[in-house]
């Protein structure tokens, strides 16, 4: 069973042929390519609902904005540069149109940056409808995983790293950069300063030692919680 994958995997049962946790095809795991699909449909439809209020078109917008951000920040995560697909392409399409190309890093992560941005700005500070709507996404959320992924970004696996220097797609387009980004390493930290202001102190705990976060981001954001205590208002 699926929740049983990473356990065989240390035990050394992942194999070649049909990958445990393959995010890619869905074998094993979930596909989330169907997820970035869907994501794409409600997107494309959502503004035509009727009886819905426009503020709340925009929150579910956004929830599914910050949902197709974090599959592609995962597909990210595992295979590196990939595809962005940010529409649907019709079923007319040419089976030549359909091969699509991997897009470099830096695209991918600037598109994924932009889209939890667009989410944020429409996302709730925190949820006070903790019976019925515990769980839904929220602005630190959003803005906490922008901060993993700029942290990851950062790291010398992907910013700078000459062994992937001869990576490159079908038309000789290099997929990953090759310069360090000093200031990429200077951004990644500052991504944390907007989560920490819209973090209430009572929410800080959880939000620190959830997945989204990194150790580094949660020390951080504990030692930030205890100078937020008292506080009736978020820091401007």
């Amino acid at each position: 069973m699926y929740e049983f994958t990473p356990w065989s995997i240390a035990q050394g049962l992942q194999n070649v042929n049909s990958p445990l946790m393959n995010f890619w095809t869905g074998t094993a795991a979930g596909d989330f390519w169907t997820g970035i699909s869907q994501c794409n449909i409600f997107l494309e439809k959502i503004p035509a609902v009727p009886d819905m209020e426009p503020w709340e078109k925009d929150q579910w917008a956004a929830e599914v904005k910050f949902l197709k951000a974090y599959y592609h920040f995962y597909l990210l995560q595992q295979y590196g540069p990939i595809p962005i697909t940010d529409k649907n392409l019709p079923v007319s399409t040419s089976v030549k149109d359909v091969a699509v190309f991997r897009d470099p890093v830096d695209e991918v992560v600037n598109y994924i940056v932009n889209l939890l941005d667009e989410a944020a700005l429409a996302l709730p500070n925190r949820i006070e409808n903790t019976t019925e709507e515990l769980g839904r996404i929220t602005k630190p959320v959003a803005l906490a995983v922008k901060a993993k992924l700029l942290t990851m970004v950062a790291s010398p696996l992907f910013n700078g790293n000459s062994n992937y220097s001869n990576l490159r797609d079908n038309r000789g387009k290099a997929l990953f950069p090759q310069a360090y980004d000093y200031y990429l390493s200077l951004l990644s930290f500052s991504s944390y300063v907007p989560t920490l202001s819209a973090i209430s102190p009572r929410d800080c705990f959880c939000i620190s030692i959830s997945s989204c976060i990194p150790f580094s981001a949660s020390s951080i954001i504990s030692r930030s919680c205890a100078l937020l205590k008292g506080l009736s208002s978020p820091v401007p």
